[in-house]
């Protein structure tokens, strides 16, 4: 029986040892492992400079030894290919842009290609091709690995498939799905910052192979976190050797600056702006109507003398970060304290919690209030909005009543009705005294070819 007791108490304390090195994490489908997923990456993002820093344009060279392993006199030998390459990423996610020459042997190769919306159009030595979506994603995964804080950016704004999968004193090691990709992520927890990613890519002869990427050697440029130097293996021999130069960040990305062929070129600066989430149409010296791209809604921005209030809060937190920067645009230094909703549902005020802050007010009725105070405090990982014990301070609006809140420039009334509205049990609508206008909320129905019914005839309408 003693024999036993030395290898139970070996076996205890490696068991005890590796429990104490390694934190055990949630299962990754579940939402709490998530959330702590969602939430690692906000800070990692923040260590690398932050969201609005990562979205600008990003330029950069680069000089590589690729060890090319082609059809030589002798098994897995490889030769030296010298790379100069010019990129380009442009701000936020709207293109990836690369100029190449490899040079070996004294030939010379060039191959240029250009990312951008659900297209991919490439020219290798001197050949055209287009290619479509498949293409195009498949290449932008690839591409992404030369830049850890753009491809951290596409992460950020599509975090569903990051998940925290190992929790070790020195690194947390994660998995995240790009594309039709799966890429483990290590992050140094000391500097958070990426130190290596892996995938596993099929080759024809060797079967799976697993590809990984170091960086190292990280600098700042313009705030931004970036690697001075990466090197690339294909199981374990060394397959790239590279060395970043020439960083610029910009708010916008310039073709030139990446040497693209004339016929990228003409690509490039023909390709249309992506539509911007809100338009703003100004009704008069004091209102300003918000009009969604993504729906048939409608908010205000109001100026109410020294202060804003906003009328309406789509469920679209970007969008409604949108209009709180154009908030700050049309009436600088004018704080937002008030927002008005005509009645609960999402497309009227789902969008309250980007505008969520104790220095504002939220007109309402009280049906509404533990409705809302559960969707101020669910957190939106995907749109950037964690956990928050923001709320905004209720002012009421009685049933049946009107309320008048005065300003300098703009009072409003507010008007409950919705036991007459046959729409919702609480609604209220807002009358402009001093501009003759009047707020609704899904009351007024323009049934398609019939005739618009004489008062509206008389007025101006805004849908």
């Amino acid at each position: 029986m003693k024999s036993y007791i030395p290898y139970f108490f070996f076996l205890f304390c490696i068991t005890y040892v590796a429990k104490s090195q390694t934190t055990a994490i949630d299962s990754v489908y579940t939402l709490n492992n998530f959330q702590k997923s969602a939430l690692l990456l906000q800070k990692i993002v923040d260590n690398y400079g932050g969201k609005n820093s990562l979205e600008k344009s990003l330029s950069f060279s680069t000089v590589e030894t690729f060890h090319f392993m082609g059809h030589f006199e002798a098994p897995e030998k490889t030769i030296p290919v010298a790379k100069n390459t010019e990129w380009g990423c442009g701000e936020k996610e709207t293109t990836l842009c690369k100029s190449e020459i490899s040079e070996y042997g004294g030939n010379k190769q060039q191959l240029d290609i250009l990312i951008a919306q659900d297209s991919i159009w490439l020219i290798e030595n001197g050949v055209y091709n287009a290619q479509g979506e498949k293409a195009r994603n498949a290449t932008s995964a690839n591409l992404l690995l030369f830049s850890p804080s753009k491809l951290l950016l596409k992460m950020l704004n599509n975090p569903i498939g990051f998940r925290l999968i190992v929790d070790k004193p020195y690194q947390y090691v994660c998995l995240y799905q790009l594309y039709t990709k799966l890429f483990y992520i290590y992050v140094d927890k000391k500097t958070l910052t990426i130190s290596q990613i892996d995938h596993i890519k099929y080759d024809n002869v060797l079967g799976e192979v697993q590809y990984s990427q170091y960086y190292q050697n990280y600098q700042t440029v313009q705030g931004v976190k970036l690697p001075t130097n990466l090197k690339s293996y294909a199981g374990a021999r060394l397959e790239s050797d590279l060395t970043f130069s020439n960083y610029s960040l910009k708010d916008k990305l310039d073709s030139g600056k990446v040497k693209l062929p004339e016929i990228l070129k003409q690509k490039f600066n023909s390709l249309k702006p992506i539509l911007k989430s809100i338009t703003i149409e100004k009704i008069s010296e004091n209102i300003h109507l918000v009009k969604f791209s993504k729906a048939n809604n409608k908010s205000l921005i109001v100026n109410m003398g020294d202060y804003v209030a906003v009328f309406e809060a789509f469920a679209d937190l970007n969008a409604m970060q949108e209009l709180i920067s154009q908030s700050a645009i049309l009436y600088p230094g004018k704080p937002i304290k008030q927002v008005f909703v005509t009645h609960h549902h999402p497309d009227h005020a789902g969008g309250i919690k980007a505008l969520a802050d104790e220095s504002r007010s939220l007109i309402t009725t009280k049906g509404n209030a533990v409705y809302f105070d559960k969707i101020l405090s669910l957190p939106h990982f995907s749109k950037q909005y964690g956990e928050s014990k923001r709320f905004l301070k209720y002012e009421f609006v009685e049933n049946k009543s009107e309320k008048t809140f005065q300003s300098a420039t703009c009072p409003v009334v507010a008007y409950e009705i919705g036991k007459q509205t046959f729409h919702t049990q609480e609604h209220l609508v807002f009358y402009f005294p001093n501009e003759k206008f009047l707020w609704t909320g899904d009351l007024i129905y323009m049934p398609v070819n019939e005739a618009i019914v004489q008062a509206l005839m008389d007025v101006k309408c805004y849908f």
